[in-house]
């Protein structure tokens, strides 16, 4: 115990002498460091290679709008929802829009002649209740349009008169068809002997039908899938466009004036082939006053299309004669109309684009006719008009040199 006392007085007092000497000592003098200056890099000035270049302008490309085409006639608006059908009378009077708004609207100039640019038009409405129209054709004496309808696959017969400008429609007729699927192609023979009903998709059935509704034929492609089909100006042939890269023809044989006329009966005469992908379209051109049709055109997936010369004895099992193989410079050829006169242009289409060809393949034209997608193309019996309808629910009327 006395030793840890001892050891605590020793510690304590070199402490207190250790503490004492450095009071004493003088305070060593602060010697100030000169600031460090950092050395600069020199960096090589950064030369605009370009500076003395002439700069590029941009070109402006000035969009011309649809509705300053000097080809545009008239824009036919006023259903609410998309078009399904159109159909354009030979008398160059009438066009009816058919539409998914259950509506049916029959547009006429009011000045009762044909469409022309500046004259107003005139329509007459036919409101449906529970059908949708999805296809329309008139008669080639433009006194009566057929309508088909959906889901009921029926047919009916509306007899039309213009007076003062002004059309009426009058429902005479109906017949149901027996149709799997939605009628998209509706046709109407000449002379008002025969129609034909046709369906989009795999009901692949043909059938032609007196007007009163009795059935003449029913035919069945057989070829996986029909797309759409098209009679001659004469009436006397039938095309359908298949899935299948050939495409058959049909002759409808007529009864002899005598015995009341009319289609009496159906045979397969013609076969198109030649392209690699199955055809989208197809439309007969003009008709020769004693040998009939001429001139068919076919438009394929492959994105060619072809003119035919069908003027040929197929009863001695001559085929037809290719007249014209060519790219339309098209992903895939849509729609194709032939204008029913001589030399008369070829119109195709795809996407918003049509393209008029001559019958050589030389492009006169193509311009955007419609946004959100040309539905369908339609020659007048002048074949100098053409008519479209698009996804932007307008039906739009060209003639070239308006």
């Amino acid at each position: 115990m006395i030793a840890i006392i001892i050891a605590i007085i020793v510690a304590s007092v070199g402490a207190w002498f250790y503490l004492q000497q450095k009071e004493e000592e003088p305070p060593k003098p602060v010697v100030e460091q000169p600031p460090v200056q950092k050395k600069k890099k020199n960096h090589p000035k950064k030369v605009d290679k370009t500076a003395n270049l002439p700069k590029k302008v941009k070109k402006q490309v000035k969009k011309v709008s649809v509705t300053n085409d000097p080809w545009l006639l008239h824009t036919l608006r006023g259903h609410n929802e998309d078009l399904t059908d159109i159909s354009f009378s030979d008398c160059g009077r009438l066009v009816c829009s058919v539409s998914e708004d259950r509506t049916i609207r029959i547009s006429t100039p009011e000045d009762g002649g044909v469409f022309t640019k500046g004259v107003r038009n005139n329509y007459a409405r036919v409101n449906l209740t529970r059908e949708t129209a999805s296809a329309c054709a008139f008669s080639s004496d433009s006194k009566y349009l057929a309508v088909a309808l959906s889901p009921s696959q029926r047919v009916d017969f509306y007899s039309l008169s213009i007076k003062d400008g002004r059309v009426t429609a009058e429902k005479k007729s109906s017949f149901e068809t027996g149709h799997r699927e939605t009628i998209t192609t509706l046709l109407f023979g000449a002379g008002n002997g025969y129609v034909v009903t046709l369906c989009r998709g795999q009901d692949t059935s043909l059938k032609v039908w007196r007007p009163r509704g009795d059935l003449i034929k029913e035919l069945n492609t057989k070829q996986m899938e029909n797309y759409m089909g098209d009679v001659s100006r004469d009436g006397r042939f039938l095309c359908v466009a298949t899935r299948m890269a050939e495409a058959k023809i049909w002759g409808l044989l007529s009864a002899a004036k005598g015995n009341g006329g009319g289609c009496v009966g159906v045979e397969q005469c013609m076969a198109l082939k030649g392209h690699k992908k199955g055809l989208n379209s197809v439309g007969f051109g003009e008709c020769d006053e004693f040998n009939g049709p001429k001139i068919i055109a076919t438009g394929s997936f492959d994105g060619s299309w072809r003119l035919y010369d069908i003027a040929v004895a197929f009863r001695s099992s001559e085929d037809p004669r290719v007249i014209l193989d060519q790219p339309s410079g098209f992903p895939t050829v849509e729609h194709i109309a032939v204008a029913p006169i001589k030399h008369g242009l070829v119109a195709l289409s795809c996407g918003d684009v049509v393209q008029l060809h001559t019958r050589d393949g030389v492009v006169v034209k193509r311009w955007e006719a419609h946004k959100d997608g040309v539905r369908g193309l339609h020659w007048g019996l002048d074949g100098e008009t053409l008519v479209t309808y698009g996804g932007d629910k307008s039906v739009r009327l060209w003639r070239k040199g308006m």
